[in-house]
C-alpha cells in the first residue's frame, strides 16, 4: 500500500502536533508543581520554574512569581534597580489576577483563593475598599464550596477545612476543643483536641508539633519535635530538638 505524499504531511504534521501538546502539558505540569511547592513553602527558590509555568499560562505561578519578586524587593541592596522589579512584580500580579480570574470562573477553589490575594496587590483597583473585602469574601465563600480547604480556615469553617486535611483548620479547631468555645457550640473535649493536634502536626504544621511537644503531651515532645523536623523540614520543629536527644 502505497502513501501519498499528501498523506504522509498529514501524518507527520499530526504526529508533531501530538508531541508538541504532550511535550507543552508535560513541561507545564512539572513547572507548575515545583512552584506550587515553592510557593506554599516560602522559600523563593524556584524562580525560574514559575516564571516558565507563568509563561505557560498557569495563574498561581504567575502569583509565586510576583511574590519572588516582591522577595527580592525586599532583600535588594541595589536600589537603583527596585523601580524595575516593581515593575515586573506588577506585570506578574496582573497576568495573575486575570488567569485566576478564568480559573475561579471555571470552578477551580485553589484560583479563587489566591484570587483574594492578587485584590491585597491591588490589581485592577477600580472599586472601593469595602467592594474589595465584599468580593474576598464571596470568593472565599466559593472557594471553600469548591473544597479548598485554606479557603474553609479563612471565613472560619474550621471543621470542614480540617475535613480537608487542612492543617491550620485543625491546629484552630484544636483549639475550640481544648477550652471549649459556647458561641460556636462546641464544648470542653481535650481527647478530641489532642487527636486534632496531632492531624495538624501529622499534616506539617509545625506549630501543631511545638504545641503538643511543650503544652499537650510533654511525655511525647521528642517524637512530635522530630517529626516536624525530620518529616517537614520546619526549622520551628526543631527548637531544643537536642534537649530531648533527638538532635544531630
Amino acid at each position: 500500500m502505497t502513501i501519498s505524499k499528501r498523506n504522509l504531511f498529514i501524518i507527520c504534521g499530526t504526529t508533531i502536533l501530538l508531541i508538541l501538546t504532550a511535550t507543552y502539558f508535560f513541561t507545564k505540569k512539572i513547572n507548575t508543581t515545583i512552584c506550587h511547592d515553592d510557593l506554599i513553602s516560602s522559600k523563593f527558590e524556584k524562580s525560574d520554574e514559575c516564571n516558565l509555568a507563568c509563561s505557560l499560562n498557569d495563574g498561581l505561578s504567575c502569583y509565586a512569581s510576583g511574590q519572588h519578586m516582591d522577595h527580592i524587593i525586599d532583600n535588594s541592596e541595589d536600589y537603583s534597580r527596585v523601580p524595575e522589579y516593581v515593575e515586573k512584580a506588577e506585570q506578574f500580579y496582573q497576568k495573575a489576577y486575570d488567569l485566576l480570574t478564568s480559573e475561579c470562573n471555571s470552578s477551580d477553589g485553589q484560583s479563587c483563593y489566591y484570587l483574594t490575594l492578587t485584590l491585597d496587590k491591588n490589581i485592577k483597583a477600580t472599586i472601593s475598599y469595602d467592594e474589595a473585602n465584599s468580593k474576598k469574601t464571596m470568593l472565599l465563600s466559593k472557594s471553600c464550596y469548591l473544597n479548598y480547604g485554606i479557603g474553609c480556615s479563612a471565613i472560619g469553617e474550621y471543621a470542614k477545612a480540617c475535613e480537608l486535611d487542612e492543617p491550620w483548620g485543625c491546629y484552630t479547631l484544636a483549639y475550640l476543643y481544648y477550652d471549649g468555645d459556647v458561641a460556636q457550640n462546641i464544648f470542653q473535649d481535650r481527647n478530641k483536641a489532642l487527636e486534632l493536634f496531632k492531624k495538624s502536626c501529622d499534616l506539617g504544621y509545625a506549630r501543631g508539633c511545638i504545641t503538643l511537644a511543650f503544652d499537650i503531651d510533654r511525655r511525647n515532645a521528642g517524637t512530635y519535635l522530630a517529626k516536624g523536623c525530620n518529616k517537614f523540614h520546619d526549622k520551628a520543629c526543631c527548637i531544643n530538638l537536642n534537649t530531648w536527644g533527638l538532635g544531630e
